[in-house]
């Protein structure tokens, strides 16, 4: 696709309402419809209004004002003026609790419930819209941060997700996601009672056959290698408290194993055996514990993020017993250890 610039190149700014856009025509773009075109960039607009931001002569194609059935070609610059703002812009009120930060980098302890990044219908209200908001200084590029996701949680999952304020800690954290470098842990909250202390879920996971999801995967001999190591931290009459270490970043690779194992995550939406009970609105997954090389440090930095009020709660609720592993590992505070 086409880049999407501000007027001096920079990305553009998410921490502002997006109400016009500028981009530049790939060479796999040409000859496209100009509406066709702007439906890839603009997915928060339906065809038909983008069709009418043409007509009225909102859009241009070099200069010149086109309409939706213009054919663009490679190297154009086409500029969109997108009309007044559909939904709500609230992404300011977004809660960024950091665990840690320094000069290349930013950890947030993400609250379940908000979406990470703009995606689809999602284009303000999101995580990183919130990061631009602090971060970004346009009118002043020498402290002007660019903030960057350098891996990504569910929208419901909540726990440690790292940020990058340059490209090279970016490049040096994804090298090490990849390769499954970055020593990972969460904490789930499971239906029925595992017996074993702990284990490692070895299944290949690939596409599921079911259809009603486009996201749901399943274990399969053809799938891609996966191995999740597990153990109890907790257990109730009727559910139990595991540490989830996944060895690789396969798509929803814990809540399928988990699944796989016949003790689905509760509250999940795609891999569990019921909706949420009360009290609790969304998957009990938290990411809490990530352990990284820091290229500009030279050393290790682990960071912690205990479990959040409304797992804690579920746990009180359903005299949920943890070791003594597992009451150190959701403690009262979130920390971070260089």
């Amino acid at each position: 696709m086409g880049r999407i610039r501000s007027e001096d190149g920079r990305p553009l700014d998410l921490g502002r309402p997006i109400t016009e856009l500028t981009l530049t025509v790939a060479a796999g773009e040409d000859g496209l419809r100009l509406d066709r075109l702007l439906k890839r960039y603009v997915t928060w607009r339906s065809r038909t209004r983008l069709k009418e931001r043409c007509s009225g002569g909102r859009v241009t194609v070099s200069g010149v004002p086109r309409k939706g059935g213009t054919r663009v070609r490679a190297g154009d610059l086409v500029h969109a003026d997108l009309g007044d703002l559909e939904e709500e812009v609230r992404h300011d009120r977004i809660p960024l609790a950091v665990i840690y930060e320094d000069d290349h980098l930013v950890a947030i302890d993400k609250q379940a419930g908000v979406v990470v990044h703009p995606v689809g219908r999602y284009l303000f209200n999101t995580l990183l819209n919130a990061l631009h908001l602090r971060y970004r200084r346009p009118d002043d590029p020498a402290h002007d941060i660019v903030p960057k996701l350098c891996h990504r949680l569910d929208r419901d999952t909540s726990g440690v997700l790292l940020v990058s304020k340059d490209d090279r800690i970016r490049r040096s954290l994804s090298f090490q996601f990849h390769h499954g470098l970055v020593e990972k842990e969460y904490a789930a909250i499971v239906d029925g009672v595992v017996a074993p202390e702990a284990g490692v879920i070895d299944g290949p996971i690939g596409p599921s056959s079911r259809g009603d999801h486009r996201m749901r995967r399943c274990v399969r001999a053809d799938g891609l290698e996966a191995r999740t190591g597990f153990e109890v931290l907790g257990r109730g009459a009727a559910h139990t408290v595991v540490a989830a270490r996944p060895r690789q970043g396969r798509t929803h690779q814990i809540r399928v194993h988990l699944e796989h194992l016949g003790h689905p995550i509760v509250g999940d939406p795609l891999y569990g055996r019921r909706p949420p009970p009360a009290g609790l609105e969304r998957q009990a997954l938290h990411n809490r514990l990530l352990r990284f090389y820091h290229v500009f440090l030279d050393r290790f930095v682990r960071l912690e993020a205990t479990l959040p009020a409304d797992l804690r709660a579920f746990c009180r609720r359903h005299d949920i017993r943890l070791s003594d592993r597992g009451r150190a590992l959701l403690g009262e505070s979130a920390s971070a250890d260089r």
